[in-house]
């Protein structure tokens, strides 16, 4: 379901997250081939995660033929766009963005006019979310207005660094050698600071094993060169809608119900039955009626009292 996909997807990625030490980022090791996998390993295993996370969606979506079961899929994934949001897991948010960005998801332009007006809405809203003009201006702005637990998107904070690091010299320049820039290093120290903040508060959220070695568990490129991946993905992407071409027309793949949940996203109500709802209000509305009773009887008593 949506939301329990989102929140274990969450859980996974804030993990990662709070692992990740202020050492693995001051000196922007994660650049630099010779270093990075012994000075920013919690750094990588984030990352690399999040990469295997937007190829299997991308892997996915191209590799179902059949257009209605490609339209349910990318429904189901704007509805867990949305609880993610709502999470503020912006890592998880921007990795499932940047697949409906990339080249062989956004063409498919018959897909996507099929999404519903709200989900397309959605789709837009959080491309500008993620827009990187202006610094990542409308990013900045959310964060600044949510309260943790939050799961951030450490891309942002890794180009200021690597902007910090590549434009201020280590050294104040006409000075001795001995003299330290510490300009330099408190802009730096800033960034690390509210990176801290994210990652004091976790989630209060119950583990689901089955969902996350699931989650865990797609290595879709596996060791296929980068270059020979996006062309694989690109010409599969171009079978299932051709250039200038109706939507290939093939037979459903899988049997089970294509419907989204019946109870609007965002809301808890996803994982209670109709009925259980139906039950639980009622219950509500006995229990109130008889505190109203219990209220009338006792101003009823002081009337009375009165009265005598």
């Amino acid at each position: 379901h949506p939301i329990e996909f989102a929140r274990q997807l969450t859980l996974i990625l804030s993990e990662l997250f709070r692992a990740i030490q202020s050492a693995e980022l001051v000196d922007a090791s994660w650049t630099k081939d010779d270093k990075k996998e012994n000075f920013s390993p919690n750094l990588l295993r984030m990352s690399r995660f999040e990469t295997k996370i937007a190829n299997w969606l991308r892997h996915s979506i191209v590799n179902m033929e059949n257009i209605e079961e490609r339209v349910a899929f990318c429904s189901r994934l704007v509805d867990v766009m949305l609880e993610l949001k709502e999470m503020n897991n912006f890592a998880a948010l921007f990795a499932f963005n940047a697949a409906f960005q990339c080249s062989q998801v956004y063409r498919l332009k018959h897909t996507m006019k099929e999404l519903t007006p709200r989900r397309k809405q959605i789709l837009e809203e959080i491309q500008q979310l993620a827009s990187t003009e202006k610094g990542y201006k409308n990013y900045k702005e959310r964060l600044r207005a949510i309260n943790p637990p939050c799961v951030p998107f450490l891309g942002m904070y890794l180009t200021w660094i690597v902007f910090i690091r590549d434009g201020n010299d280590g050294r104040v320049k006409g000075k001795s050698d001995h003299f330290i820039n510490f300009k330099k290093r408190r802009m730096i120290a800033n960034i690390l600071q509210e990176i801290q903040q994210y990652q004091n508060t976790p989630y209060c959220l119950k583990p689901e094993s089955t969902i996350q070695e699931f989650l865990k568990s797609h290595d879709v490129q596996g060791d296929i060169p980068h270059n020979q991946w996006e062309d694989i993905l690109y010409d599969q992407s171009v079978d299932i809608e051709p250039r200038d071409q109706p939507a290939k027309k093939c037979p459903r793949k899988y049997k089970f119900d294509l419907r989204p949940p019946s109870t609007q996203p965002g809301t808890l109500a996803h994982f209670l039955e109709v009925a259980t709802i139906r039950r639980q209000k009622h219950a509500a509305s006995t229990l109130l009626e008889g505190q109203e009773g219990i209220v009338e009887g006792s101003i009823q008593q002081v009337k009375d009292s009165s009265g005598s």
